[in-house]
């Protein structure tokens, strides 16, 4: 987590800058479960804008959505996106030994998805 200023150059452009580490002003805790929830809510107030980066590890690779939320006590927002495992399939072809090579078939999921979508 890092301390930021987001300057507004023109009403399109914002440059953030990086104001040293913000770790120190916020408490953050874990959830027990097993569901890999982080809670952080600020030490005090605070008109500080914060950068705050983080990643995950993907422990059930089935299908669904993740939820990202976000709150300051007044207002709640949220963001989600689609998990899809195995993006591509592999499938291997014909196997020539004698020039040491073998065929590979590789489709993309979302390629196939897309196809059997009725998005009209």
């Amino acid at each position: 987590m890092k301390k930021s200023v987001f300057n507004i150059l023109v009403a399109i452009l914002i440059t953030v800058e990086n104001q040293g580490d913000g770790v120190s002003d916020w408490n953050v805790s874990f959830a027990s479960d097993s569901s890999g929830s982080i809670e952080m809510s600020p030490k005090g107030n605070s008109n500080q804008a914060y950068v705050v980066k983080y990643s995950t590890k993907i422990t059930d690779p089935t299908e669904r959505i993740i939820t990202n939320k976000i709150s300051d006590g007044k207002n709640l927002q949220e963001a989600k996106v689609s998990l899809i495992p195995n993006l591509l399939h592999k499938e291997s072809g014909i196997i020539d030994v004698y020039k040491q090579t073998m065929e590979w078939s590789l489709t993309s999921i979302l390629k196939i998805l897309n196809e059997s979508c009725d998005c009209s």
